[in-house]
């Protein structure tokens, strides 16, 4: 007898908790480890999706959603990586400050490029006596690749070609006066489990992260606008610094 229909028997008769977990998963052997440790089934087969109380590091894909137990607790919710891409969040945050323009005043003025490049430009001229400084972000990108800030219209088309060969950017007004930490810009991030949306349930972790700038941070001119290291927060991009401290 195989081991999955070994295992298909033994859920049949005890309901015994079954943790599946494609081997794929960067977390793969954690959840190995903590399975044998709290003495729960743990299993890498695919078939055995159908049969487990949870499944972890799986593609949302309709195959798996067929197959997955309707009772089971599943890693993530379906679209909830949609909802992360820069752009459909702008989208939603759009949208939102639409509903509640003063619970969500803290949302910048964003452009989806290039659909709205044309929204760009007017907000640009309108505020040409106030030069802005606008950040410029491709939409599925990470790690701080390809993020730039400009105050010149022209030169932002130019440094984006690939706008217009199909890729999205999300393009932001720079808050200029951000709150620092010994003269170096910084960002906190805090980290929650949401185990169900209706009832809502958010667990908050008792700890979070906070990455810094490697460089003073100065108020954006056209001479420093290339200092990533003073505006951009990215791990990535800081750690090649001589400034850097482990």
């Amino acid at each position: 007898m195989t081991d999955s229909k070994a295992k298909v028997r033994r859920q049949q008769k005890n309901d015994s908790p079954l943790v599946a977990c494609n081997r794929r998963n960067p977390g793969f052997d954690i959840f190995e480890s903590s399975c044998e440790v709290l003495g729960v089934d743990f299993s890498d087969l695919s078939a055995d999706v159908r049969i487990a109380s949870c499944a972890v590091g799986y593609k949302l894909e309709d195959r798996f959603m067929n197959e997955v137990r309707q009772n089971a607790t599943i890693s993530r919710f379906p679209g909830a990586k949609v909802s992360c891409e820069k752009n459909t969040q702008c989208m939603m945050f759009d949208f939102a400050r639409r509903l509640a323009p003063h619970a969500f005043g803290f949302w910048p003025d964003t452009f989806v490029l290039p659909k709205q490049i044309d929204d760009l430009e007017k907000f640009m001229r309108k505020r040409k006596r106030r030069l802005y400084t606008m950040i410029c972000k491709p939409a599925a990108a990470s790690q701080g690749d390809g993020i730039f800030l400009f105050t010149d219209l022209e030169n932002m088309k130019r440094r984006c070609k690939s706008i217009y060969g199909g890729n999205e950017y999300i393009c932001q007004r720079y808050i200029g006066n951000p709150l620092l930490f010994h003269g170096l810009k910084f960002d906190l991030r805090l980290y929650v489990l949401v185990s169900s949306l209706d009832p809502l349930k958010i667990h908050l972790c008792t700890e979070g992260m906070v990455r810094f700038c490697t460089q003073a941070y100065e108020p954006p001119n056209r001479s420093n606008l290339h200092h990533v290291m003073g505006h951009l927060t990215n791990y990535s991009l800081n750690r090649t610094s001589s400034s850097y401290i482990i």
